[in-house]
């Protein structure tokens, strides 16, 4: 997810959904100095994750007001009833210009033909997006063996009337 993100030291990132704090733990192993922002709803996950990174918020990400405060967006959202879709669109709302998301997605928000799948489908498209399946198993080894994508997402600079993305 950071080689895709192309993290680097000195941005801001954001992970909407500590969850174990997987993600968190990677990013303070292996850079110096980034600034993090977490959120985790889930109050034992968050007891948990709270101990370890003291940037993780207990609150729904799903309900804080959105800024374009973060360089990279990082996350494995709530799957269940297609709640991915709705987590993916709010995350990118926090994206600066020239930002990326990495999102870990269910493969259904990328096939279903209901409205919001197709609805998702074409904002993606929109915002230069790109997915790729992940191999089977990937996730074996953290207690789920279900399918998943990777979805990466460029939010354009906006410079005078021109856009571009880098």
């Amino acid at each position: 997810m950071c080689a895709l993100a192309e993290v680097q030291d000195g941005q801001t990132i954001l992970e909407p959904e500590a969850g174990s704090g997987a993600i968190l733990d990677y990013l303070t192993e292996h850079f110096n100095d980034v600034s993090c922002m977490a959120y985790e709803v889930n109050h034992s996950l968050f007891e948990v994750v709270k101990g370890v990174h003291s940037c993780v918020q207990h609150v729904d990400f799903l309900t804080v007001e959105p800024a374009e405060v973060a360089d990279r967006v990082l996350m494995n959202p709530p799957f269940e009833k297609l709640q991915d879709i709705d987590h993916v669109q709010h995350a990118f709302k926090f994206l600066k210009p020239g930002g990326k998301l990495v999102a870990i997605m269910s493969p259904s928000a990328l096939f279903r033909k209901d409205k919001k799948a197709q609805a998702f489908r074409a904002w993606l498209a929109e915002h230069i997006g790109h997915e790729q399946d992940l191999p089977e198993g990937s996730f074996k080894a953290s207690g789920t063996s279900v399918n998943t994508k990777i979805v990466v997402i460029e939010k354009p600079m906006v410079t005078g009337s021109n856009i571009t993305v880098h």
